[in-house]
């Protein structure tokens, strides 16, 4: 390649580093998709999935309060599911839980019929002690996608077993299978999708 040839080669764009950013945490390269991040971010300062990627690795860090602030800005430019998802995530391991709540909500309301996002509310309201409300949105999640049934009832189940999340395991046995009683039905047995 001549010399000319080097110097027309277009300057890597933000959206190309983001996904040199995203293969790099893939295989492990935190601090490599820190970089190319931190790059994207240089060339356009709005470019919103870099901003979610660095949320990403705060979350997976521990850095909750980065999380929420870079994840906070990706919303402020595009108000996505997967965004606005993983900012609930990390409002949810602060304590944060009616936040969180708050930010599923709006996810779902983007995309309703979404298994996950709906687990994600479930998972919510179940710490929040709103078990009937979590029955209702567990529900939802089994008439999208009766895979997601095993870690539904793990999440009721072993955590704690106090009577309202009894009676919710059991309510979701009757969802899936018809029985009232978990303790009796062949899904207590069940870890997995059917």
């Amino acid at each position: 390649m001549s010399r000319t040839d080097q110097g027309a080669q277009a300057a890597p764009t933000a959206a190309a580093l983001y996904e040199t950013g995203l293969q790099h945490l893939r295989a492990g390269r935190h601090l490599d998709a820190q970089i190319c991040c931190q790059q994207a971010l240089a060339i356009d300062a709005s470019h919103a999935d870099s901003m979610h990627l660095m949320g990403l690795m705060s979350l997976q860090a521990g850095q909750y309060d980065h999380a929420v602030e870079w994840l906070s800005r990706a919303i402020r430019q595009t108000p996505s599911t997967n965004y606005l998802s993983t900012l609930g995530i990390a409002l949810k391991q602060m304590g944060r839980l009616d936040d969180a709540l708050s930010m599923f909500d709006k996810a779902v309301q983007l995309k309703p019929d979404d298994a996950e996002l709906w687990k994600h509310v479930g998972g919510v309201l179940l710490a929040l002690d709103r078990a009937a409300d979590a029955l209702l949105s567990f529900q939802h999640v089994l008439k999208l996608d009766p895979r997601h049934f095993g870690p539904i009832r793990a999440a009721c189940c072993c955590t704690g077993w106090s009577a309202s999340r009894r009676r919710l395991s059991s309510s979701i046995c009757a969802t899936r299978c018809g029985r009232i009683t978990h303790r009796r039905c062949s899904c207590a047995r069940v870890s997995s999708a059917p």
